[in-house]
């Protein structure tokens, strides 16, 4: 047995400072297990009344009758008269290496009826993560149409063309007039395939070209244009019912496919196209997934939602679409994204980077008392404020969803003040 007598004072001590020492290590390991622990159940639990809300609660079904909409003639005026940037980035350079460019014409097969179809590509339209999109003509039609080719080789790149490709089954419609007339939503026209004996199959194999309409622009092009100086040739009367109008437009294109019960998945404004008539419609749909799936992406998006940039598996549920709705509303509406996020096409690379979505959700918690409508208009209406609080609510499980904002009294308010301004401006109320 140790004789302690012989143990010194300075020994007792350090003995002591070291047993301390453990147990504060052992006390700090434990309240960190018991935080993780805490974390993934919360996260859980929102995930889990999420999706059960998702499937119970009380929404109002939505389709679109006809092809009007209050507000429509002005959004058809600034369509005819914004200048639309033509796009540039590696999406272009990829698509030229593969012999996709303005002016080449490509020999594709229609993958439903085998035969042979020859495009004609002119003058490139958009770009996105594995797309390229082209105005052009096919053999035997001479309406202009949008040519979307499908870039990349990887497993998401190949998940986003043929869910792309298969949106009418996802929505269980058959026919894209339908989907266009009832959803407002763009699903190709016919879907081909490089032949596999044609001089681009080793480049292409497996990776389908669309064709859908051709749209006069994004709404990309519309918040660009809102807050140029080229906006001056629009009083402030046609500004507020340009806003108005696709404010109510939106809410009610996500409404309509949610009762499909299909989520959109990454929600930006150039998912969103204007027609020359004035009316928006929903494209991009690679992502798209039934409430409840899982799909994770490898790009995140600085319209996500908070719980899917932490949470890149985190399943599909309506209010993802929703909380990216409401950034798009901000930025439509004030110019910049909420949040101090840095703004493409507004701020420095080096603010881009330092202020991504990402950091943001990190490492602020309380964003609903972080949210400030400062540097938004005068004019704009508190309904439409009220309607964007609630789209970026924090907590998803509390979050407005567009079906159910269509019958939120703020909804109601900002259709209402869109039919005063609209017969204001001497335009006939649809």
């Amino acid at each position: 047995m140790r004789n302690w007598a012989t143990i010194s004072p300075r020994q007792q001590a350090q003995r002591a400072r070291d047993m301390f020492g453990r147990m504060g290590r052992f006390v700090g390991g434990a309240r960190r297990a018991v935080g993780r622990g805490w974390r993934r159940f919360t996260t859980g639990m929102a995930g889990v009344t999420d999706r059960v809300r998702g499937r119970l609660a009380l929404r109002s079904s939505f389709e679109f009758r006809n092809e009007e909409a209050v507000g429509q003639s002005e959004l058809a005026s600034l369509a005819s008269s914004m200048t639309v940037t033509a796009p540039e980035g590696e999406a272009l350079e990829v698509a030229r290496e593969a012999g996709l460019r303005s002016g080449a014409s490509i020999n594709l097969v229609s993958a439903t009826t085998g035969e042979q179809v020859t495009v004609s590509l002119r003058a490139p339209l958009g770009i996105g993560e594995y797309t390229a999109v082209f105005s052009g003509f096919i053999s035997g039609i001479d309406s202009e149409l949008a040519v979307k080719a499908f870039l990349g080789k990887t497993t998401e790149s190949m998940s986003v063309a043929e869910t792309e490709a298969s949106i009418l089954k996802i929505v269980s419609l058959k026919d894209p007039v339908d989907a266009m007339h009832r959803l407002r939503l763009l699903a190709p026209i016919e879907t081909l395939v490089y032949r596999r004996d044609g001089d681009s199959a080793d480049q292409s194999e497996g990776r389908p070209v669309v064709l859908v309409p051709k749209a006069s622009s994004s709404l990309v092009d519309v918040i660009n244009f809102l807050r140029s100086g080229d906006a001056s040739a629009f009083d402030d009367r046609a500004k507020k019912i340009v806003r108005l109008g696709a404010t109510v437009q939106l809410i009610q294109l996500l409404a309509a496919l949610h009762t499909r019960k299909v989520v959109h998945g990454k929600l930006e404004p150039k998912s969103v196209l204007l027609f020359s008539h004035g009316l928006l419609y929903l494209s991009d749909l690679g992502r798209a997934r039934r409430q409840g799936e899982r799909f994770t992406t490898s790009r995140p998006s600085r319209y996500g939602a908070p719980e899917v940039l932490e949470h890149p598996e985190t399943p599909y549920t309506y209010s993802r679409d929703g909380y990216s709705l409401g950034i798009i509303l901000f930025e439509l509406w004030c110019g910049r994204l909420p949040f101090d996020l840095g703004t493409p096409g507004v701020d420095s690379s080096e603010k881009l980077e330092n202020s991504h979505p990402v950091i943001l959700y990190q490492t602020v918690r309380n964003l609903d008392q972080r949210l400030s409508f400062d540097v938004c208009p005068s004019d704009m209406p508190e309904s439409v404020k009220t309607l964007i609080r609630k789209f970026l609510t924090r907590r998803r499980w509390t979050r407005l969803v567009p079906q159910a904002a269509l019958r939120d009294a703020n909804f109601r308010r900002t259709m209402q003040l869109l039919q005063e301004t609209v017969q204001g401006n001497g335009e006939t109320q649809v």
